[in-house]
């Protein structure tokens, strides 16, 4: 994730500090880089979105760095490493919970996912949902990955869970 943010943050650099559309920051990856391939610019731009470095910027035809990153140093003659990957969507949307809920809340990322990781089980949801959850019992609402959570929820395949009561999901 380290890796992917220093991409993030040198695209912005490099895209002038302003939104720009996706196909703009594929080109600067590709082109003026050089450090991804053709084929890969647009897979690198769709997973900073989905990890949440950068964001649509209304009307929703260009993004933005995400505010809480503008103000982090840009790391100097950066490339990411020959090895490096993607990271897998699938744990994207449980990241940013979490770490919007340790800035929220000034917890531990390890004690927050442990609480999402028992609230999971207990509500037998997925964790981001669970995330969520664990961010309401806190008092801290993300209306927008609440919005995504509900669309993971519903391609989340888990087996039947037994009926909880109510006093087992708080």
């Amino acid at each position: 994730m380290e890796d992917l943010r220093s991409i993030a943050l040198r695209l912005w650099e490099r895209a002038g500090r302003k939104p720009s559309t996706p196909a703009d920051l594929e080109g600067i990856l590709v082109f003026q880089f050089r450090w991804f391939r053709p084929s890969e610019g647009p897979n690198v731009v769709q997973s900073l979105l989905d990890h949440g470095l950068f964001r649509p910027v209304p009307p929703g035809e260009r993004v933005e760095l995400d505010p809480t990153l503008q103000g982090l140093a840009v790391p100097i003659a950066y490339r990411p490493p020959e090895t490096f990957r993607l990271p897998p969507p699938g744990l994207a949307l449980e990241e940013r919970i979490l770490d919007a809920l340790v800035r929220a809340t000034g917890s531990t990322s390890e004690e927050l996912s442990a609480e999402v990781g028992r609230c999971a089980l207990r509500a037998g949801v997925n964790r981001p949902v669970a995330a969520l959850l664990v961010a309401r019992a806190r008092g801290v609402e993300f209306p927008e990955l609440a919005r995504e959570a509900e669309g993971a929820l519903r391609e989340d395949r888990r087996p039947a869970s037994p009926s909880l009561s109510p006093s087992q999901t708080t």
